[in-house]
């Protein structure tokens, strides 16, 4: 998505899966020639990403071994992880009849100046660019697993990117509808591939979205690009509940539950 969908500064007070829920929506999907553009146009499920050949596949191997002191060094921790995701989409995309391609770079930064793209931005998690094909993710020293899921969540980005799915946005002028189902994809997508990797830390992560009060202050201001809180909380349990990429299919989801 256009990295003006993104989350203000994280409430550090707030418990780990609460500041976690409103990482959610600093998680970007960067396209440079749409960054300045208004998010004004209708758009609608595009056939061609909501009958892609991934949504038939199998559910995503997603056990992962990682370090038992991942709290202490995150930057070790996600190195693993980009690991063991490299290997997860690698199944399930040759199971599609697609070839996998791994991120050209994953950037794991401290100031979002360090990034590959979207410099300028602030107050973002993760980005994506499609472009450089590269990962950002804005470390927080926090919580281990929201660096995690947001390494998780731009994987998926990535898999959008490369199999086709992220090309049906269609249209010059950013696309708002397009984002909401952009996004909430990669969500349900990051759930499936975190399962197994620490299925206590991703209920907890689904549960704050989906809390009363996730919808006020900064997750309103972003809805239009991101969805809903209760959205993406949906769209994380069904990647979570039953971990295929057909389980993610917000291209044929109805309006309200991708609004």
């Amino acid at each position: 998505m256009v990295v003006d969908g993104k989350r203000g500064v994280i409430r550090r007070s707030l418990p780990a899966a609460a500041v976690f829920a409103l990482v959610l929506g600093a998680l970007a999907f960067f396209y440079p020639d749409l960054r300045d553009a208004l998010g004004t146009s209708p758009g609608s499920p595009r056939s061609g990403a909501a009958t892609h050949a991934l949504y038939s596949t199998a559910p995503v191997p997603s056990r992962c071994e990682l370090p038992g002191d991942r709290d202490e060094d995150i930057k070790r921790t996600l190195h693993a992880l980009s690991r063991c995701l490299d290997r997860m989409w690698t199944d399930t995309l040759r199971t599609a009849g697609h070839d996998y391609e791994p991120p050209r770079e994953i950037n794991l930064v401290e100031t979002p100046g360090d990034a590959s793209c979207g410099q300028g931005d602030d107050g973002w998690a993760g980005i994506y660019c499609p472009e450089s094909r590269s990962i950002n993710v804005l470390l927080d020293a926090s919580w281990a697993f929201s660096d995690m899921f947001t390494l998780a969540h731009e994987y998926a980005h990535h898999v959008q990117e490369i199999s086709g799915i992220a090309d049906q946005r269609g249209s010059e002028i950013f696309d708002e509808a397009w984002s909401r189902r952009l996004e909430l994809q990669a969500d349900c997508m990051a759930a499936a591939a975190m399962r197994d990797v620490d299925a206590e830390a991703l209920a907890m992560v689904r549960a704050a979205a989906g809390s009363a009060g996730a919808e006020d202050g900064e997750w309103a201001a972003h809805r239009k690009t991101h969805g809903s809180a209760r959205n993406s909380a949906a769209w994380i349990g069904r990647g979570e509940r039953l971990g295929t990429i057909g389980a993610c299919n917000t291209w044929a989801a109805a309006e309200d539950q991708v609004s």
